[in-house]
């Protein structure tokens, strides 16, 4: 059993890739889902890799293309180590900006307290892509 704190949701991550800068809809959508309180964000990173392949990690802050990422970062825990960026880095493209983002998904606290409280324990989870589901549907209705 680990010794999570009591109060804690699911903690999620993603990495966007974009090609150029990042789409300022993206941040923007992100700031819509904190406000309403369906997450807290805990950390963010952002990289970008020019068409020469040099590689610069850029403060959420100095994200010009998207200022709504500058209001989440007063919420910035630092969760995320170097060693996830370089990796990140190193997998990016030449000519494309990541944006990292690592949130708690406190939509989902009051679930976790009840299987913490039980003595139960999450041991997997994951995402299955929407047009994967979106195909299952389909295949469901047409048969």
């Amino acid at each position: 059993m680990t010794n999570a704190p009591e109060h804690l949701g699911p903690v999620s991550y993603a990495v966007i890739e974009f090609e150029g800068s990042i789409d300022p809809s993206v941040p923007h959508a992100l700031t819509e889902i904190v406000a309403n309180g369906s997450v807290h964000i805990l950390d963010l990173a952002v990289v970008s890799k020019d068409e020469d392949g040099q590689v610069e990690i850029i403060e959420v802050t100095e994200v010009e293309e998207a200022s709504d990422l500058h209001a989440l970062a007063e919420f910035i825990t630092s969760v995320i180590a170097s060693e996830d960026v370089i990796q990140m880095a190193e997998v990016l493209e030449p000519g494309r900006t990541a944006l990292l983002a690592v949130w708690e998904d406190t939509w989902a606290i009051g679930f976790a307290e009840a299987i913490r409280s039980s003595g139960g324990e999450m041991v997997a989870s994951g995402r299955i892509p929407a047009d994967a589901i979106a195909e299952a549907l389909v295949e469901a209705i047409e048969n």
